[in-house]
């Protein structure tokens, strides 16, 4: 396990969600540290727990960043993943700020996204990954080498006492398609409709 300061983690601040910050690791910047105050952790502990889930299942860390292990930093709960970075070397953006960036989409903007939100769906569908939190700011835009990428870098694992969907796939898959028709309904029909 690693430990950091949090003063020495501030330089490397990337950004701030609900419950918890992110900075790339002052020691690997390949890497991304997130941290959460010991009194809202229940995000962080969840994912660290359905991490090494993922790991002893041989789960692919392919749309979801793969899991270094936890670090220390005092008052604080963490973990480290790898960072999803673009071919330039900087961590890439949500799927929102590219669809705001470029307004109304295209044909072929929407065909690519389209094929995109498929990949990643079929993906979680494969190996039952489940998603607590599926939205546009959650899931980045991979571009690397003119190829695109979604990766889905937070809101993972089932906000449930007992994940029983994880456990038994056909609970988990039906959970899965739900959460991804809601997902579609809310944020991406209207994108697509522009």
């Amino acid at each position: 396990m690693k430990t950091y300061c949090i003063e020495d983690l501030k330089p490397f601040f990337i950004g701030r969600g609900t419950e918890r910050m992110c900075f790339r690791s002052p020691s690997d910047p390949h890497s991304i540290v997130k941290i959460s105050p010991l009194e809202h952790a229940k995000q962080t502990l969840r994912e660290i727990d359905y991490f090494r889930f993922l790991q002893k299942q041989n789960v692919p860390f392919k749309h979801i960043p793969e899991f270094k292990g936890e670090v220390y930093v005092k008052g604080y709960v963490g973990f480290e993943q790898a960072a999803v970075l673009d071919g330039n070397n900087s961590v890439s953006k949500p799927l929102l700020s590219y669809l705001n960036m470029y307004g109304k989409p295209g044909r072929k903007e929407k065909t690519i996204l389209v094929k995109l939100l498929t990949e990643l769906y079929q993906y979680m569908y494969k190996y039952n990954i489940t998603p607590c939190d599926l939205n546009l700011n959650n899931i980045l835009l991979n571009v690397s080498n003119g190829s695109y990428k979604l990766v889905l870098v937070d809101g993972v694992g089932s906000p449930f006492l007992i994940p029983i969907g994880q456990y038994l796939k056909p609970l988990g898959r039906k959970r899965l398609q739900r959460k991804f028709r809601q997902f579609a309904q809310r944020d991406i029909l209207p994108i697509l409709s522009r």
